[in-house]
């Protein structure tokens, strides 16, 4: 099961919060928001194969085929309602997840919670994968949340950057295919000085729902928010579904 929650035990709560990461991240950006859990909410960081503690498992090469496989292990998670936040890749990946649990008529969530991210139609077309190490490693401190010590260790890049470049590439070459709009409400979050999603394309996000739709502005954040900001965000959700 790909659910990551430190051997933490279900308190039963009426709602799971499917949390999916990142592009080159995997379940433990979101273990801190672990301490969030509540008598309503259960935190459900997501583990993605070729990273941290499946980083034996090839790494997917489409977002589709990893879509198709994470929607077949979660599953049997879907026995309460539930909410997805989806975290830039992770956003793509979670509508790819409803698509798939709407064939199979297992439930839709109540909640959708796009983070850092542009809307299925839109995608991610910029070329970031095939960029220069030199120019990669710009792109990642404009984007934020890598610290210099780690762009400057070539070992540790010598991870991290495949992992992160495979990641984005399928998010470059994901292909969109319509999807009738979700009833549930989508609240989406994007920051004003996003250097990869404008607030306009985050805006989007509203044709994907027949429900209620909400943007939320972070001022001044980069594309990768800091713990800190993580957790305000979540906390912030937590508060919504209440």
């Amino acid at each position: 099961m790909p659910v990551r929650r430190l051997d933490k035990p279900s308190q039963g709560a009426p709602l799971r919060l499917f949390c999916l990461p990142p592009a080159g991240a995997g379940a433990s950006i979101f273990y801190p928001l672990l301490s969030l859990d509540s008598a309503a909410v259960e935190i459900c960081p997501v583990s993605l194969p070729g990273r941290e503690d499946r980083f034996h498992e090839p790494p997917p090469q489409s977002l589709t085929t990893l879509a198709d496989q994470l929607a077949a292990c979660l599953a049997p998670q879907l026995d309460r309602n539930y909410a997805i936040l989806g975290y830039s890749m992770g956003a793509l990946l979670g509508y790819e997840l409803v698509r798939r649990w709407r064939r199979d008529n297992l439930p839709e969530p109540s909640y959708y919670f796009p983070l850092a991210a542009g809307p299925p139609h839109l995608g991610l077309k910029r070329g970031l994968h095939q960029l220069s190490d030199v120019d990669f490693r710009k792109q990642l401190t404009e984007m934020g949340g890598t610290p210099p010590e780690l762009l400057a260790n070539e070992e540790a890049m010598a991870i991290f950057e495949p992992i992160l470049r495979n990641d984005l590439k399928n998010c470059e070459q994901y292909e969109f295919e319509p999807l009738q709009p979700l009833a549930c409400t989508i609240r989406a979050f994007v920051s004003d000085c996003d250097c990869l999603v404008s607030l306009e394309e985050a805006h989007g996000w509203q044709a994907h729902t027949s429900g209620n739709f909400d943007l939320q502005v972070l001022p001044g954040q980069p594309h990768v928010l800091s713990r800190e900001k993580l957790t305000e965000v979540v906390r912030s959700i937590l508060e919504s579904t209440a």
